[in-house]
This record gives C-alpha cells, sequence and structure tokens, in this order.
C-alpha cells in the first residue's frame, strides 16, 4: 500500500500532504512561544510602569505623613488654647456666617484643624490607593490600608470629643492620630527601602504551562 498521505494530481505525479501529527506538534509549539513571548511583554510592561511611578509614591507617602504630623501639632495647638469647643459645640459647623466659616480668632483655630484634617484624609486616601494600584510590597501595602481604615474613626473621634469631651475621649482621638502616623511612617520607610522593579509579579501557571508544554512539543 502507497503512503496514505500520498496523492497524486491529475497527471499522476505524486504530491505529499503535510502530516496531521506535524501540524499539530508545530501549532502547539507557536503558540507556546506566542504565549511566552506575551508573558515577556506584559511583565516588562508591569515591571517598567511599576519604576516609573516608584519616586512618585515615596514622595506622596512622605508628603502624607509630613502632612498627618503638622495635623497632630495643630491639634495640640488647638487644645492647648482652648478652642476645642469654639465652634459653638458644633461639628462639622461652626459659629460664623452659615456655619461654614469662624466668628472669631479661636473659632478660627478649630475651624482651621477641621479643614487641615479633611485635606489630610484626601492625601491619606490617595496614598492608600497609589500603594494598592501600584506593584507594591504587601506591608507597604498593608500599613497604608491600616492608616486608611483608621482615619474614619478618627474623624468620628474628633467629633465626640466636642459633644462629649472627656480623658476617654481625649484618649481616643489622640490615639487614633497616633495609629495613622505611626502606619504612615512605616509605609513610607518601606516605600525608600523597596528595590526599583518593585515587588516580583507572580507567574502565571497556566500560561507558563502552557508555553512549557509548547515549547518542548516536539521533544
Amino acid at each position: 500500500m502507497g503512503d496514505p498521505h500520498r496523492q497524486k494530481d491529475s497527471r499522476g505525479v505524486g504530491f505529499g500532504l503535510p502530516d496531521p501529527v506535524v501540524v499539530g506538534v508545530g501549532h502547539r509549539r507557536v503558540a507556546g512561544v506566542c504565549l511566552a513571548r506575551a508573558r515577556t511583554d506584559e511583565t516588562k510592561t508591569v515591571g517598567s510602569k511599576a519604576r516609573r511611578m516608584r519616586p512618585a509614591f515615596k514622595h506622596l507617602a512622605g508628603a502624607t505623613t509630613a502632612l498627618t504630623f503638622a495635623l497632630i501639632l495643630l491639634g495640640v495647638y488647638t487644645g492647648a488654647v482652648g478652642a476645642g469647643l469654639a465652634c459653638a459645640g458644633r461639628w462639622p459647623l461652626c459659629d460664623g456666617w452659615l456655619g461654614l466659616f469662624p466668628a472669631h480668632w479661636p473659632s478660627f483655630v478649630e475651624w482651621f484643624h477641621r479643614f487641615v484634617a479633611m485635606i489630610t484624609g484626601f492625601a491619606i486616601l490617595g496614598t492608600a490607593a497609589a500603594a494598592w494600584r501600584g506593584d507594591h510590597e504587601r506591608r507597604i501595602q498593608f500599613a497604608s490600608g491600616v492608616a486608611l481604615l483608621v482615619t474614619p474613626l478618627q474623624f468620628l473621634f474628633g467629633a465626640n470629643t466636642i459633644f462629649n469631651f472627656g480623658v476617654a475621649a481625649q484618649v481616643l482621638h489622640h490615639g487614633a492620630a497616633l495609629t495613622i502616623l505611626v502606619a504612615l511612617v512605616a509605609a513610607t520607610a518601606w516605600a525608600f527601602e523597596e528595590p526599583p522593579n518593585g515587588r516580583p509579579v507572580e507567574a502565571d501557571t497556566e500560561t507558563d504551562a502552557a508555553a512549557t508544554a509548547g515549547t518542548n512539543a516536539d521533544d
């Protein structure tokens, strides 16, 4: 019997058809190489993006930490001059025009403290978002996440010092502030220790397996 993969044309001249097994192996090999190349390109893209974002994140984390520390000092000053209850015991409004602005210097100190606290809250939110969206180390993401989670509680504790002024309210308020500050200091310090390439990109098991199978299919 002749070769089943060999046919003859109208003139009786034989010509060979490609072996289906060989074709299948070739296709698998090409697919594996393409998947491996795509995986390499993706890794390079993620790494390049992480390197571009890393200096910006360091500066953002450092600025947020400094702003938080300044807010704590401002809070100490507000309490020292007795301006904590200067907004007629109201929160978040004050005692000036439409309750949006202060009416005198003590209430201005309290109003300004609240204003800086609002800006700091947005800065903490931005820092945490940048840590989780960027390819940063887990410990940096965890520390910034702790700061973000405690921030809403800190706002509530601050309001509680106005409605229920006392030792317990002050302890909660200052304790939450120190927790946020420590978390941000840790995130900033770890960000400056982070390697330029950031956290290694985890391998895609299925893609790597397919690429390996395709590359070694003809062995």
